[in-house]
């Protein structure tokens, strides 16, 4: 693999206000503080980091930092292909269980990296990345993120079969995971063959069929019980799935089990 300017970046950066919303990135980031504090929010966990500091982000984990003091830092960003063919691993993460990391080593590699990418010597930057991500692998470790989605998606699963009654959404879902919405909506469709709404609103529709045939509630009833925000949504989505509507259904499921 020939690396390129685009398996990696460095920005040298100068802070004097930075207050970031929760987002996420697809590659790895390293920030080293050159001068000031700043307080970063990694999946929930708060850590406050300065001068001296390394601070990692794993790729796709929500973040945010709010400015403390003026800050300066550099950030080195791996994008995760590249990452990936380094560790001949397609899906993983950093196992990190501590942040800052004051690891003289690490910091030095870092800032070697800074000074060779400034002279673009790209092969004496790419051992040296090569050298701090097998450091890195030997102080955190690496989780798959194989496992880790796959449990991220049958919570999904699970959460949908039994909340299915109230008010459920992709947003809240993401919230709920801490996962992006589009990567969230992929995943899941790509293990189950089946999008999130539309999960969602078979399984929906599964509990008023047998309240339709086994239950004498009203079909308005039935419909708000089940998580429909409305009636006529209710009675398009039938109709549009069975080519009939419910009271129709309803009718006809009750002359087969008893016939005149």
């Amino acid at each position: 693999m020939r690396i390129s300017s685009s398996d990696y970046a460095i920005e040298h950066c100068f802070f004097t206000h930075l207050d970031e919303v929760r987002h996420y990135h697809d590659s790895l980031k390293i920030n080293y503080i050159l001068k000031g504090k700043l307080k970063y929010t990694v999946e929930g966990e708060e850590t406050i980091v300065e001068k001296g500091d390394l601070c990692l982000v794993n790729n796709n984990v929500f973040h945010e930092a709010i400015l403390l003091e003026d800050t300066e830092m550099l950030s080195l960003i791996i994008n995760h292909r590249f990452l990936s063919w380094m560790l001949n691993h397609k899906h993983f993460g950093f196992a990190i269980r501590k942040n800052p990391y004051r690891t003289p080593e690490l910091i030095l590699i870092f800032l070697e990296v800074y000074s060779y990418h400034k002279k673009d010597r790209m092969l004496e930057t790419y051992l040296l990345l090569l050298k701090m991500i097998k450091i890195l692998k030997e102080e955190t470790g690496i989780v798959s993120t194989d496992s880790f989605s796959s449990n991220v998606l049958l919570f999904v699963q699970q959460y949908i079969d039994r909340h299915y009654q109230n008010h459920i959404n992709l947003e809240a879902l993401s919230e709920l995971t801490h996962y992006n919405e589009s990567y969230l909506s992929t995943q899941f469709k790509k293990t189950f063959g089946i999008g999130i709404n539309e999960y969602l609103r078979n399984v929906r529709m599964e509990h008023a069929l047998l309240d339709l045939i086994e239950s004498d509630k009203k079909i308005l009833e039935i419909a708000f019980q089940n998580g429909f925000e409305s009636i006529q949504s209710f009675n398009r989505i039938f109709k549009k799935l069975y080519d009939e509507t419910p009271k129709n259904y309803r009718e006809r499921s009750r002359e087969m089990v008893c016939p005149s």
